[in-house]
This record gives C-alpha cells, structure tokens and sequence, in this order.
C-alpha cells in the first residue's frame, strides 16, 4: 500500500507521460526464432494460443504457456523462440512511456519478465478494436487518432493492472522520497536555476551524494535531466511556434542565446534555427 504522498507522486509522473507505439501486430507462427535481442524500446508479447520459450540474459530460460505476457524493459538481452512445431498465435507491441522523451516512468514498476493475464477477453477485444482502428481506411473527418490513442492507454493499463496484481511483482522499487521530491521539481519547473550545491543545502545531503544516487536511481544525473528536459520543451516550442528563439531560450531557463544554442546543439545537434526548419520541412512532406 502506497502512502498518500508516494500515491500523489506516482500519479504526477504518470499523467506526465506519454505513451509513443512503435510497432503493433497481431501473428501467427509455427517457427520462431528472436535471438539475442537488445531493443532501446519496452516489447510486450501476448501468447494468446500456442507456447513458446523466453530465455533472459543468455540463461534464465521461462516457459511461456497461453494467456500469458511476456514484458521486457528496454536493452534486457533476450531470446525469444519456440522448439515445438505448433502453431502459436501472440499479439505484440513495441513502444515507450516517457515524460518528455527522456524519462521512463515504467521504471518505478518492478513488471516481471512474464505474468498471466486472468482477464484476457478483455484484453483481446481491446486489442483487436485499437488493430481495428489502425486498420480503418482514413475517410471522412481524422478523428480516429484520437480512438487510438484512448484504445492503446487502455491496453497499457490492463497491462499495469495485471501485472500489479501479480505475486512476483511488487509495487513499487524502493525510491527515498527526497530524490523523487527532485525529479518532480525538475519536471514542473525545468526553467528555474539548479545546482547541486543548492540541493545539498535544502536537502541536506552531499552534493556528489545527490548526483550520484540520482543517476543509480533514474539513470541520469539531476543536472543532465533538467537539461533535456528543457531542450525538450524548447524543440516543442520551435516546432509550433514563430517566437524568436532567444525568447525560446529564455522560457526554458536559458537567459543567454549563446548558451541556449550551444546546450541545443550538443543534445540535439543542430541549432535551435536548424531545427525548426527542419521540423516545419518534415510537417509539410507528411502533408503533401
């Protein structure tokens, strides 16, 4: 059971993410053979009929039965393949769910490698709508991105709720408080000034402590994040906007347009300019 303050700040981080698909597909197959597998992206796999095998880091081997998920984080070597010759029918999506492009919030949930899926009518008839929906030819007014969007949420939180429900899965990784009082700030307010010597003052810890501990927590530094997480808004804001850059810069902390463009650069390698260009290019293709 969460604590009223652990509860508010799990439910802030998720309402800040967005969830991105990158592949989405229902098959069927009496061979399979994904080896050695290293993907920058979550690949969840549903066996709805039929078995199959998932091996982890070269020698966890999982038997994977029907009506079971199979949930792999990103970079997580595995292999997944069958050794029988029945047919074997499985769903599976690969995507991401992140706050601003640079931050996994799926990573407070410690999801086993493969669970069962006890309500998996419903899962299945979600799944086939949100296919259904992709497969729907595109006439009259484009309002079915937004049925998409709502039906691929859906599938995402029968997942969660499934896989909490588990007994090898426990809520939460252990998070100290004071370290996720920092990640929200830095997301609701990339804009303001911070230091690692102004967190060891209000928090009361050592500065390279923070930094540390941070980074073993979230993968990245305190300072890097914000960082992103400015240059983010900032890509956000030259690709719908006409404002002037340097007034770009200053909305996301960056008061001077030289520094501004430099951080740009060095993330995202191209200047603030470029990119906007390119963008404005990119949008006006898929248009044609």
């Amino acid at each position: 059971m969460l604590n009223d303050r652990l509860e508010e700040t799990i439910h802030f981080l998720l309402r800040k993410a967005e969830l991105n698909i990158l592949a989405f597909e229902q098959n069927r197959r009496t061979k399979m053979g994904f080896m050695n597998r290293r993907l920058p992206f979550y690949v969840m796999s549903y066996h709805k009929e039929g078995t199959a095998k998932l091996r982890i880091g070269g020698d966890q081997l999982i038997e994977v039965p029907p009506k079971t998920v199979l949930f792999i984080p990103p970079f997580v070597l595995h292999d997944h393949f069958k050794d029988t010759g029945e047919r074997t029918e499985f769903m599976y999506w690969h995507f991401t769910f992140m706050i601003d492009r640079v931050f996994d919030v799926l990573q407070f949930f410690q999801i086993p490698y493969q669970f069962p899926l006890r309500n998996f009518k419903l899962f299945e008839e979600t799944f086939a709508g949100y296919l259904a929906e992709l497969e729907r030819p595109k006439t009259g007014f484009p309002l079915g991105p937004i049925l998409e969007k709502a039906k691929s949420y859906e599938l995402l939180y029968y997942l969660l709720q499934e896989a909490l429900a588990c007994d090898e899965m426990s809520a939460l990784t252990s998070q100290a408080h004071r370290f996720l009082d920092i990640l929200v700030h830095i997301f609701q307010k990339p804009e303001q000034p911070l230091s690692l010597r102004e967190l060891a003052v209000d928090y009361h810890m050592n500065a390279t402590y923070i930094s540390n501990r941070f980074k073993a927590l979230y993968g990245i530094g305190p300072i890097q994040l914000q960082r992103e997480v400015r240059i983010q808004k900032a890509r956000s804001l030259l690709a719908a906007s006409d404002l002037p850059v340097a007034e770009i810069g200053r909305l996301v902390g960056c008061e001077e347009l030289q520094h501004f463009s430099r951080l740009f650069k060095s993330i995202v390698g191209m200047s603030p300019s470029d990119y906007r260009r390119a963008s404005r290019n990119s949008i006006k293709s898929e248009l044609l």
